[in-house]
């Protein structure tokens, strides 16, 4: 068993490492070892899965597309179900890992839903997001700072410590569709390490927001504050 507490201070800041599979958490708890060593926060690990990803594999007639174009068959609930467990557990053995290291406290818990409207009310105004994405390329690009942040350390931290340099991107006020095209183009171009943002500067606040900068990125995301409903 897995102990859920590590001995050291108990600060107010949390860094939150959310995934929806250990493939993606992976690169999110990379760069949370490295936050670790730099602020003293707690730890958690948030695993959600996926209702869109629950629902496939209810139907017995879904099928895959491997990276290679082949249709194989889906795997059936129960073998998704043992697959997400492994997942999980991976996941959490990890956050106790660098928590542990870095005598933090830590968390893990496992949720249900989408993944950012899951673990959106679980955050407060003064926690680290990180949304791992597993790497698509393996040279590594800048860590981009993403408009304006009242944590530039975060960015510069992560750049030493991967040795990689900065790139700062500014957004433009107020954002049009027009532009907001454009930065998410220039960030897909970008090929980099990670992103952070802040979610009190914008415009990306809202889950929709947040998933269209994932999708574009394809790399770990941290946000500075907790995100905004897509309501408001």
């Amino acid at each position: 068993m897995i102990p859920a507490r590590t001995s050291g201070t108990h600060p107010k800041t949390r860094i939150v490492v959310a995934a929806s599979c250990f493939a993606d958490a992976s690169s999110g708890v990379r760069l949370a070892a490295l936050l670790s060593s730099r602020i003293e926060a707690d730890v958690e690990g948030v695993f959600v899965e996926e209702e869109e990803q629950a629902g496939l594999f209810h139907n017995p007639a879904a099928r895959l597309v491997t990276p290679s174009g082949e249709q194989v068959a889906a795997p059936s609930p129960e073998e998704l179900r043992a697959a997400l467990k492994r997942d999980a557990l991976a996941f959490e053995r990890e956050i106790a890992r660098i928590a542990l290291e870095h005598a933090r406290h830590w968390s893990f818990r496992t949720l249900r839903g989408r993944l950012l409207a899951s673990i959106g009310e679980l955050l407060q105004a003064h926690d680290i997001l990180l949304l791992g994405h597993r790497p698509l390329l393996r040279m590594r690009g800048p860590v981009i700072r993403l408009g304006a942040t009242g944590r530039p350390d975060i960015a510069a931290g992560l750049a030493a410590d991967l040795g990689a340099p900065i790139v700062d991107i500014a957004i433009a006020a107020p954002m049009t569709a027009g532009s907001l095209a454009e930065t998410l183009a220039l960030v897909g171009r970008t090929s980099a390490s990670a992103i952070v943002i802040d979610t009190a500067s914008g415009p990306f606040r809202t889950p929709g927001e947040i998933n269209d900068l994932l999708d574009a990125a394809r790399c770990p995301i941290i946000l500075v504050g907790a995100p905004a409903s897509d309501g408001g």
